[in-house]
This record gives structure tokens, sequence and C-alpha cells, in this order.
């Protein structure tokens, strides 16, 4: 009866401090993984922005855009809006979109 006295008394304690220590490395792991995904996120989101700006300065620049291109390049966006993106590529869809699907003929 003693020895299960003694025994209960270490075992308390030494399951309570490894609940939490597990605990205690599940969260540092999250964390870890949080700010990994946020890295990752805004990793993409510039990768998407670039694009983005380089294929609008092409098309811009030609003074057309196929509407293939446009409706990729709209779903591209919509993609880095979700990501929290919303600056100079902005700008650049509308002008984007206002483009005439076709190139214009010259007399």
């Amino acid at each position: 009866m003693e020895f299960l006295k003694i025994f209960l008394s270490w075992l308390i304690p030494f399951i309570c401090g490894g609940v939490i220590s597990l605990l205690g490395a599940l969260l540092s792991e999250k964390k870890k993984r949080d700010k990994r995904y946020r890295l990752m996120e805004k990793g993409i989101q510039c990768l998407l922005r670039e694009n983005i700006i380089t294929q609008c300065d092409k098309w811009l620049d030609r003074e057309y855009c196929p509407a293939h291109e446009k409706y990729s390049l709209q779903k591209e966006y919509e993609a880095y809006s979700g990501l929290g993106g919303n600056d100079v590529a902005e700008k650049r869809m509308e002008l984007l979109m206002e483009l005439p699907d076709h190139k214009r003929e010259e007399c």
C-alpha cells in the first residue's frame, strides 16, 4: 500500500509534466507551420503580382489583348487579390480589360 502511494505521488506530476511538455511542443510546431504558411502565401502573392504586371505591360504596349489572355489574367488576379494583393496590379488590370480583343488593322 505504501508503495502505491509513493508510486502515485510520482506518477501524477510525471504525467502532468509530460502533458504540458507535449502541449508546448505542439504549440511551438504550430507557430512554425503558421509562420511558414504566411511566408509561402506572401511569396505566391509576389509571384502572381510580378506575372500580372509583366503580362499587363506586354499587352498594354501592344494596345490589344486577346480574350483568352484577359480571362487567364483575370483568374490570376482573383487569386492574387484573394491573398491580400491589391495595389499596382489593380490599375493595370483595369487598363488591360479596356483594351480591344484584336489588333487594330492599320490603313
